[in-house]
């Protein structure tokens, strides 16, 4: 699933990669067989990589998040919680059948858009519905809590969208406590979602709102930098916009989800 989506779903999988502690703690006994002791386990002793890569929990990584003493114990905290609350919103979608309509006459970028239009047309940016699993958003939630308590760089930023798009507990007082926090923390995904509660107070704050963006270009995604150029031409003053305009004609290929999302996030559509 790409950034965009990501950040659009409620559950984000962030794609920073953390640095891993080196310093040892008192494993249970399972930590120390062999199985273990093999590249994977060396490289990536806690499993916290193979979760932001792949989105797959390993078992040292679900152990970790049962040990205070594991030096990843925040972060797996983290995915553990992030993966209870997937599953609390997730619903099966069924398609029968999809006509793409793709004729041998089209070009590659034809196609493209038209197998694009139909698939983003099947895809719901809306907060997920926990509503069948009220149980599990409860666990997740209390352990996404424990996790930013613990000192996890990401579960601010999920806490703050949270309180920003869930309307039966909305609160945008707190949810820009915990984007603050996510910047000091240096998840940089905090400025971006910031920037959106902003425009939601105050839409006329472009200096503000364009702060935030710039903020959120430290993540060092270029998709968050087409949102930043986005938001130039959008809220810059002329100026502004002619360097947004120099960016675009440089940087021809802007995937069409990216500019879509962008107006749905600061509601420019």
């Amino acid at each position: 699933m790409n950034l965009w989506k990501k950040l659009l779903t409620g559950i984000v999988a962030p794609l920073a990669i953390l640095t891993l502690s080196a310093c040892a703690y008192n494993k249970p006994d399972s930590y120390l067989n062999d199985s273990y002791l093999n590249d994977s386990y060396l490289n990536d002793p806690y499993g916290i990589i193979e979760a932001e890569q792949n989105g797959e929990l390993s078992d040292r990584l679900v152990q970790c998040s049962q040990y205070e003493q594991c030096p990843e114990y925040a972060e797996a905290l983290f995915w553990v919680a992030i993966d209870i609350l997937s599953d609390a919103s997730a619903e099966t979608i069924e398609i029968e059948e999809i006509i793409l309509g793709l004729t041998r006459d089209m070009s590659i970028k034809e196609m493209e858009e038209k197998i694009e239009s139909q698939l983003d047309s099947l895809y719901n940016t809306s907060p997920p519905n926990f509503s069948k699993d009220k149980t599990g958003f409860n666990r997740g939630f209390a352990m996404l809590l424990k996790a930013h308590n613990a000192g996890s760089i990401y579960a601010a930023n999920e806490l703050g969208r949270f309180y920003m798009e869930r309307e039966e507990m909305q609160d945008l007082g707190i949810a820009q406590t915990y984007f603050e926090s996510s910047i000091e923390r240096r998840d940089f995904l905090g400025a971006y979602n910031l920037a959106r509660l902003v425009h939601i107070q105050n839409p006329n704050d472009h200096r503000s709102i364009l702060k935030y963006l710039k903020i959120a270009t430290k993540t060092g995604d270029k998709q968050i930098e087409i949102a930043y150029n986005l938001g130039l031409d959008a809220f810059g003053t002329e100026a502004e916009k002619q360097v947004a305009a120099l960016y675009f004609k440089e940087n021809t290929i802007i995937e069409n989800y990216i500019s879509e999302n962008f107006k749905s996030d600061f509601s420019l559509q």
